[in-house]
């Protein structure tokens, strides 16, 4: 799925990697109406591909997926040069603190709870889209 802002070549690129197609549809509009170019992903299999070919200026990450998750793909990706400096912020319904740690064990640069004001996340997303 693909929503694009209406200067594609100008808008930052956000990729979505969520296994729940309502979180995707829903962050997809949120933030295609806020002039991002979104892409996203049901599973984390194969995302390091579509990273390196898309070259999103941040990542949104479920961190609770079956197979490989969240927290194991930001492994994956700051072990690989040419995609470690790709900013991730992880999402989650899990309890904050928790999510913060993880966030941190794992190297992510930012975290954001779903469920959460919109504005916290597009605020998140901002920081990383310079």
């Amino acid at each position: 799925m693909i929503a694009s802002a209406t200067d594609p070549a100008a808008a930052p690129r956000v990729l979505l990697v969520d296994d729940d197609e309502h979180v995707v549809h829903a962050l997809t509009r949120l933030l295609g109406r806020a002039g991002w170019e979104v892409r996203s992903s049901a599973r984390a299999f194969g995302v390091l591909n579509l990273v390196a070919e898309y070259k999103p200026h941040v990542i949104v990450l479920d961190v609770v997926m079956p197979g490989l998750d969240g927290g194991q793909l930001t492994e994956l990706l700051r072990s690989d040069p040419e995609l470690a400096d790709t900013r991730v912020v992880l999402h989650s319904g899990m309890d904050p603190t928790e999510l913060e740690q993880r966030a941190q064990l794992v190297a992510a640069d930012g975290f954001v709870s779903k469920g959460g004001r919109p504005a916290d996340l597009l605020e998140a997303l901002r920081r990383f889209a310079a």
